[in-house]
């Protein structure tokens, strides 16, 4: 077997071919990048559709081995970013919740999802931070994504999405974590900020639901709630037509979308009942209590998560920044700079030991 065989099979025993002080370290990257693209392409398979599982194909052997590539990291330096992705899950309450890690250390990063949509959308960014060498965690909470989904309304609310997230970190064994998310994810956020302080390192949020998104966010979902509950037919339908797209040709974000409409009925109902009929965040002198720092990303032009409810966020929170987007498909479509700024304020968080309290500051966006 030559070389850039051994590594596109990779098994434990072809590392030692790749560690040999004898192999040509010009082939190396080349061989690297070839698995690395075959690794990439089994992981959009396992990953397209939410409610499949994996087959147990050659492709996905080679997805579950990428952390073998930690192993490779110091063998060569500078000559490409290699970040592990590992899947995983964890038991909350007898429920099971699934979570991806990239990257490792005790950098913790936890990026969480918007409603009805799985985590897989964190995607790009967790790969971005982990780049960064941070240990990011995406994690699809109750009734999302992989994780099972329950039709209980009352397992659902904002408090007992941070309570997942908390047992989450205490499975991991993060100390304290970057807790983010987006929508619905910034909301549990600032829950878990709330709930466990000492066990938030700093806040990352985009597009937090509060007092100025109440009338859209109730004219938006309870259509889908009652549509879910009184016709779950409806549901099925589009269930079943999305599941005749072949996903191979549909772009990523084009993915998140179909993933978010493949919904089941019951918990999909459940979920936004529990939801839509509990406490949305914490309250304002909670949020004004919130000493850790916090970065808030807002985008204009969007009536569920008005930029005047991230504004008020940022003002609130005694020790945080505000950042205004140039639209809500920035940080999807053109993340580059969003990215950096996540990037460099998780490196300055993880660098800074203790909080100070600096008050609001706006970043432009340029």
């Amino acid at each position: 077997m030559g070389e850039d065989d051994a590594v596109l099979a990779l098994t434990p025993a072809h590392i030692a071919v790749l560690a040999r002080p004898s192999l040509r370290l010009g082939a190396a990257p080349a061989a690297l990048r070839r698995f690395l693209g075959r690794a990439a392409a089994a992981r959009e398979e396992c990953s397209r559709d939410e409610t499949q599982e994996c087959e147990d194909t050659e492709s996905k052997h080679a997805f579950e081995r990428t952390g073998l590539l930690e192993a490779l990291a110091g063998r060569y330096p500078g000559s490409m970013s290699l970040v592990s992705e590992r899947v995983g899950q964890v038991f909350v309450d007898g429920w099971r919740l699934e979570l991806t890690e990239y990257g490792a250390g005790d950098r913790w990063v936890v990026l969480l999802h918007g409603q009805l949509m799985p985590r897989r959308m964190h995607e790009p960014l967790a790969r971005a931070l982990a780049a960064a060498g941070n240990h990011v965690v995406t994690l699809d909470l109750l009734g999302h994504g992989r994780s099972d989904r329950p039709d209980d309304p009352l397992l659902y609310s904002m408090t007992a999405f941070a309570e997942q997230v908390v047992h989450v970190l205490d499975e991991l064994g993060a100390e304290q974590a970057v807790v983010g998310g987006t929508s619905l994810g910034a909301n549990v956020a600032l829950e878990v900020a709330a709930l466990a302080p000492s066990r938030v390192r700093a806040l990352l949020v985009e597009m937090p639901v509060l007092d100025n998104a109440l009338d859209a966010c109730l004219v938006a979902f309870s259509p889908l709630m009652f549509a879910a509950r009184y016709a779950p037919v409806s549901v099925h339908l589009v269930r079943r037509a999305i599941a005749l797209v072949p996903r191979r040709v549909v772009p990523f974000w084009g993915g998140i979308v179909l993933d978010t409409l493949s919904q089941q009925p019951g918990p999909m109902a459940a979920t936004m009942h529990g939801l839509l009929f509990g406490r949305i965040a914490p309250p304002a002198h909670v949020r004004e209590s919130l000493d850790m720092p916090a970065l808030v990303v807002g985008h204009p032009h969007d009536p569920i998560h008005p930029a005047a409810d991230a504004a008020m966020l940022a003002e609130e929170l005694p020790d945080s920044r505000f950042v205004a987007s140039r639209s809500i498909l920035e940080w999807r479509f053109s993340p580059e700079r969003l990215n950096a700024v996540a990037a460099d304020f998780c490196a300055e968080v993880w660098r800074t030991s203790t909080n100070g309290a600096s008050g609001a500051r706006r970043l432009s966006a340029g």
